[in-house]
């Protein structure tokens, strides 16, 4: 009897999305090393971009419901509003992409500079979407910073055994990048509060709410 988890259900099929959806999930979440050591290579960035898609998409749905409703009210009409609530699913999911993408630009750049081999952009993309699992939970009480690790984690099991990186190498690729990461939204932050204060205001005053409902402050 074949298993559930043979890499023909886990991996990404265009014909079995919803397999494929509930398959990587089950398998990115609890036996990531089996997922990765035998996973095939990207031929596009296209399918790794909707694999990862289908799982920002939940907490994108709920971003929508939640953030977009708190920020539809504080709108000036209702005009505004409802284009903010219609904006919220496509604009944070492009932002999902996007940044996922420039992750995996500076983990492709920095890693073929410290293992002194190519390291395709095309395979830590693919790592990337394949650790997308923890973002459908990541939206539950408490669990956010938690997912996130557990993404991390994964990023690095994928790249340490799908593109056979040594573990300390990919780790001090991952934690430049990190530190890159904070400095350039310190910088944004400080741009936005001294150009757009008001608005800054406003975007705290909806963050602190969402966070006091999801029970983390």
């Amino acid at each position: 009897m074949s298993s559930r988890f043979n890499p023909q259900f886990t991996y990404y099929r265009r014909d079995k999305l919803a397999e494929v959806f509930f398959s990587i999930f089950l398998v990115g979440l609890f036996f990531p090393k089996r997922m990765f050591t035998g996973l095939p290579q990207a031929k596009n960035l296209k399918d790794s971009a909707i694999l990862l898609a289908m799982y920002l998409a939940i907490p994108s749905i709920m971003m929508t419901t939640t953030f977009g409703a708190i920020a539809s009210s504080l709108a000036p009409n209702m005009f505004i509003g409802a284009l903010i609530f219609i904006s919220i699913l496509p604009v944070s999911l492009a932002i999902g992409l996007s940044t996922s993408l420039l992750w995996s630009s500076w983990l492709s750049w920095s890693l073929s500079k410290l293992s002194g081999k190519p390291v395709s952009l095309l395979a830590v993309f693919q790592v990337c979407a394949y650790s997308g699992p923890p973002f459908v939970i990541a939206w539950g009480p408490y669990l956010g910073p938690v997912m996130a690790l557990w993404n991390l984690i994964l990023n690095w099991k994928g790249l340490r055994f799908h593109c056979q990186i040594g573990g300390w190498k990919v780790l001090l690729a991952m934690l430049g990048g990190i530190t890159l990461l904070a400095l350039i939204i310190i910088l944004l932050a400080l741009v936005l509060v001294l150009l757009l204060p008001e608005n800054v205001h406003m975007l705290l005053e909806s963050l602190a709410l969402i966070m006091q409902q999801r029970g983390w402050l």
